[in-house]
C-alpha cells in the first residue's frame, strides 16, 4: 500500500478463480480458509482509497519518467562527476547515482534539509547492494551511491529543490574531505 500512498503494511493479492494457493497461516479459517487472522479493516479501506486515487492519474509512469530525467539531468549538471548507474531509462521511479563524497553522509546532509533518499533497498543495508555489484559498480563508487524514488504526486519544483540541495550538500562535503 505504501508505494502508491496508501497505509504501511497493508497489500492485496489478485489471482484467477482457478488458483488454488496454499495455506501458510492456519487458525480461524478466514478468507475461505487462506489465512487465519483479524482483518485490518483500516488498512483495507486506505489501501482501496490509494487505488482508486492512482487509477484516476492519466498516465502515471511517463509523468515519473518525465520527472526522472529532469533529476537525471540536473544532478548531472549540478554534480559534473557524478555517475549515474543503470540503463538510461529503466524504471520511471528509481534513480540511483553515485556521489564524489560518501553516500550516507549526503543522505543525512539531504535530510536535513527535507530531502529523503537511500543509501540501497530496504532489505540489504547491511552489505553493499548486490544488485550495483552485478552490474559492476566498483566498491568505492558503490559506497557514494544514492537512490531517489519517485512518485507521480512529486512537482518540477520538488526536483528542482533537490538538485539545488545536492549541489548545496555535495559542495559542503568536498570542502570536508580528507586529501
Amino acid at each position: 500500500g505504501h508505494k502508491i500512498h496508501g497505509p504501511k503494511g497493508i497489500g492485496a493479492l489478485a489471482m484467477s478463480d482457478r488458483a488454488r494457493p496454499l495455506c501458510i497461516a492456519f487458525g480461524g479459517g478466514q478468507e475461505n480458509g487462506l489465512r487465519s487472522g483479524t482483518e485490518n479493516v483500516p488498512g483495507i479501506v486506505g489501501l482501496g482509497q490509494a487505488v482508486r486515487a492512482f487509477a484516476r492519474l492519466d498516465d502515471p509512469a511517463s509523468d515519473m519518467m518525465e520527472l526522472k530525467m529532469r533529476l537525471r539531468d540536473g544532478i548531472l549538471q549540478a554534480v559534473p562527476d557524478a555517475k549515474v548507474n543503470g540503463p538510461t531509462g529503466g524504471a520511471p521511479h528509481i534513480l540511483n547515482v553515485t556521489f564524489p563524497v560518501k553516500g550516507e553522509v549526503l543522505l543525512h546532509a539531504l535530510e536535513g534539509a527535507g530531502i529523503l533518499c537511500s543509501t540501497g533497498s530496504a532489505s540489504h543495508k547491511k552489505s553493499a547492494s548486490h544488485v550495483l555489484t552485478a552490474m559492476g559498480v566498483p566498491d568505492k563508487e558503490i559506497d557514494g551511491a544514492l537512490r531517489f524514488s519517485l512518485c507521480p504526486m512529486n512537482t518540477p519544483e520538488e526536483i528542482d529543490e533537490t538538485v539545488a540541495q545536492i549541489r548545496k550538500s555535495v559542495e559542503m562535503l568536498r570542502a570536508f574531505k580528507r586529501r
